[in-house]
């Protein structure tokens, strides 16, 4: 019951916001999440992951926030790593900051590279085992020239 009106709240269902934890899994082995879950530790052990990737790493941005592109070979190199670990089991947390924008996009490159799912097949996918995912259809035409893919 909340002590201020006296109404009583289910939040069973609520959506974190933004800052809070929470970690989505698009499969069995790799979850995207954000600045905080990669750095509660007791939170990352209930979840039994193995390994974190920081995405942020994986762009360019010299040019600033709002052009921002995918360093398309970096990328496919950590992704096949990735894929690797995941293949031995490994849980992954692949993480940027809010885990809406970069870490979404990593893992459809994962999806895409694991499983053989198209790109935009794959980024529907992550958007739907995540919510708060924002497309980036740029960065997919520019892993399509690069990538060969």
């Amino acid at each position: 019951m909340c002590p201020f009106s006296g109404k009583i709240y289910d939040v069973s269902d609520a959506k974190p916001s933004i800052g809070e934890q929470i970690i989505d899994w698009v499969d069995e082995n790799v979850a995207i999440g954000s600045w905080r879950d990669a750095r509660d530790v007791d939170h990352l052990r209930s979840q039994g992951i193995d390994l974190i990737v920081d995405s942020r790493i994986l762009f360019d941005d010299s040019q600033g926030r709002d052009l921002r592109i995918p360093r398309v070979e970096h990328m496919l190199k950590v992704v096949g790593l990735m894929q690797i670990a995941a293949e031995a089991g490994a849980r992954i947390l692949v993480r940027c900051y809010h885990g809406r924008d970069r870490s979404p996009f990593v893992a459809m490159v994962y999806l895409n590279r694991r499983y053989g799912t198209p790109y935009r097949q794959a980024y529907v996918r992550v958007k739907q085992k995540r919510d708060r995912t924002v497309f980036h259809w740029e960065w997919v035409d520019i892993l399509e020239i690069e990538g060969k893919g």
